[in-house]
């Protein structure tokens, strides 16, 4: 069953990776690298609330920290890692639409920009170039080995 689940799972991420890379030679997508297009790390699957609620009381976050989320999505870690431990957030996802949808939570959640910020990047370009990474406390991530081996 385990492996059923991650043939499919891996199936559907190459039709995702798919997909993205026709937008972003068709010109809908818009990157922020100079030299190569964005990359999509891994399928697009938000993690339950209930694995949220589970694992961040695990990291030992405080009103100190800082929380990297490559791959953000919707800003579910961002929001409740703020929420619930008052530490500053920085998301990056390549995908628009979802950050447009984390914006939107962020405001919705009356989180201040200052508390919780989104980015449009690519993370292989972000964990390689950007300063920001090595500050964090705690980087979240969901990667496939394959992509891993980019980090």
């Amino acid at each position: 069953m385990k492996q059923a689940l991650l043939l499919y799972a891996k199936r559907r991420f190459n039709e995702m990776k798919s997909d993205h890379e026709r937008q972003t030679t068709t010109g809908s997508t818009t990157t922020t690298s100079k030299s190569s297009p964005s990359q999509l790390a891994a399928p697009i699957s938000p993690t339950p609330n209930l694995i949220i609620e589970v694992f961040l009381p695990l990291l030992g976050l405080s009103d100190d920290s800082f929380l990297v989320d490559l791959g953000c999505g919707d800003g579910r870690w961002l929001i409740a890692a703020n929420k619930q431990f008052g530490c500053r957030c920085l998301g990056i996802d390549v995908d628009e639409e979802r950050l447009e949808r984390a914006r939107k939570s962020i405001c919705e959640n009356g989180l201040g920009e200052e508390a919780v910020q989104v980015r449009r990047q690519d993370v292989f370009e972000f964990a390689k170039e950007c300063d920001e990474i090595r500050e964090a406390d705690v980087v979240v991530l969901y990667l496939f080995r394959e992509a891993m081996v980019e980090m």
